[in-house]
């Protein structure tokens, strides 16, 4: 969607170049999804209002800003300078009073192009208030793929997108003559306990259990939730039995100190069941 809209930018307004911002109102940030035209070298990906106070202004006040060379704010001017523009506009992206994000439109020449008119302001505000619904209905789109893929309770991957993502780490890996590694974790005793307390406990500490996974793990390896009280834990990057048998240790870590629901602690153990991938192609995939 950014993509597009970029392209349809340079249509309409004269420019040498156009970016999409999106707004992650959770991190509080801005990031550049697509950029059309222009010569960048290297550039910010992403903007937080800590970084630049016009970006706190806007956010506070949405209103079209104009810059020209020279702008007072570093930051600013040095995105302004690694693209090599000699003004810029930002408009920023809103449907029914929520931000969604920013269009920037820049000139490498003739900074004339961007003199804040009423016929560019009208051009650029059209373009903004057709692009919040498309903004909207693409992350509508994102998010229900995510759904699809995700456990609703614990957040992490469900069976569906454990599938997907195991069958794409191992054609990476086949394709790559590399290792991978994959964890079975089976909690123990959790049966009893849900019947005891009751499934509202129950599924608190199946939320902490895979908050506890994701945390003793690397950013690169992905935990799913098979079902019930199955979890799995698949590592892109494991080459020998002992980094898997090093990572299994890190699972059964995450069951060392008593879960806490309700300000009552239950202490929980596991089963965890190792699967590697070798390095070498032709490898045969073997379990403990």
């Amino acid at each position: 969607v950014a993509s597009r809209l970029s392209e349809a930018v340079t249509g309409v307004v004269d420019c040498d170049q156009a970016s999409v911002w999106s707004w992650d109102d959770r991190e509080r940030c801005l990031r550049r999804e697509a950029t059309v035209g222009g010569r960048r070298r290297r550039g910010r990906n992403s903007l937080t209002p800590a970084d630049t106070p016009e970006l706190e202004r806007m956010l506070r006040a949405p209103q079209p800003m104009f810059f020209p060379d020279g702008a007072e704010d570093p930051v600013l001017q040095a995105i302004m300078t690694d693209a090599r523009l000699v003004a810029l506009a930002v408009v920023p992206i809103i449907a029914r009073e929520i931000f969604l994000g920013l269009l920037t439109v820049g000139v490498e020449r003739r900074p004339e192009r961007l003199a804040q008119t009423p016929e560019l302001l009208e051009k650029l505000n059209g373009v903004a208030a057709l692009a919040a619904p498309a903004l909207q209905n693409g992350r509508l789109i994102d998010e229900l793929g995510r759904q699809a893929v995700h456990d609703g309770l614990t957040g992490v991957l469900n069976r569906r997108g454990f599938g997907q993502f195991i069958d794409e780490v191992l054609n990476r890996a086949i394709a790559q003559d590399s290792g991978a590694g994959l964890l079975f974790v089976d909690l123990d005793g959790f049966k009893a306990l849900n019947d005891q307390h009751g499934h509202q406990f129950g599924d608190e500490v199946l939320r902490q259990v895979a908050d506890r996974l994701r945390g003793v793990f690397r950013n690169e390896d992905t935990v799913a939730r098979l079902g019930g009280d199955e979890f799995a834990v698949i590592l892109p990057r494991v080459h020998n039995q002992g980094n898997l048998s090093t990572a299994a240790k890190r699972a059964e870590k995450a069951f060392a100190q008593p879960f806490v629901v309700d300000e009552q602690p239950v202490r929980l153990g596991a089963s965890v069941g190792q699967a590697l991938k070798s390095a070498r192609i032709g490898d045969s995939v073997r379990c403990t």
